[in-house]
């Protein structure tokens, strides 16, 4: 059974991003980015810098949880304005707890991948939505996160070297 969601899951993606393909290549516009929702990226660290950036509005916090080689002097060399980021390396014994308290604190929530159940996943997409605070996984939270495609320099889709800042 998990097998058959997980199998699901994959093709939705796959039909996604050939959607977004689509729109790219005839100029649609993505829609406006709101606060309050739950990304997931692909394309190691270049890529998630490159949403964070596209996330984060103005003069707001980050905080970044369960990240083990963030790499700090590319998210510099990036423009990750690393003096509003609040970095936690590790929360496996409490990352309900880790995750809410940030939600809360914070604009942008970056995380790893944490031991999360999908009623925890769902218990904090709903929070984030209540306080108006995005956030950006690494890996997919089923049935809560939408993709984040990145499109690379020669147009194709799941690059990670220019964002295509929408999501499906």
């Amino acid at each position: 059974m998990e097998a058959q969601t997980l199998e699901r899951k994959q093709r939705l993606e796959k039909a996604r991003l050939s959607l977004v393909k689509a729109e790219t290549a005839v100029g649609v516009s993505p829609a406006p980015l709101r606060a309050g929702n739950v990304w997931h990226v692909r394309g190691g660290n270049e890529a998630l810098f490159e949403a964070m950036l596209s996330l984060r509005k103005g003069d707001q916090w980050i905080g970044i949880v369960g990240i083990k080689n963030v790499g700090w002097c590319a998210a510099l060399e990036k423009g990750v304005p690393l003096e509003k980021v609040i970095f936690v390396p590790r929360a496996k014994e409490k990352p309900l707890k880790v995750l809410a308290a940030l939600i809360d604190g914070v604009d942008l929530v970056v995380a790893g991948p944490l031991p999360l159940s999908a009623q925890n996943q769902r218990a904090l997409a709903g929070r984030a939505r209540s306080r108006r605070s995005s956030v950006l996984t690494t890996v997919p939270w089923l049935s809560v996160s939408k993709p984040w495609y990145v499109q690379s320099r020669n147009g194709e889709s799941g690059g990670s070297l220019g964002l295509v800042r929408r999501a499906v």
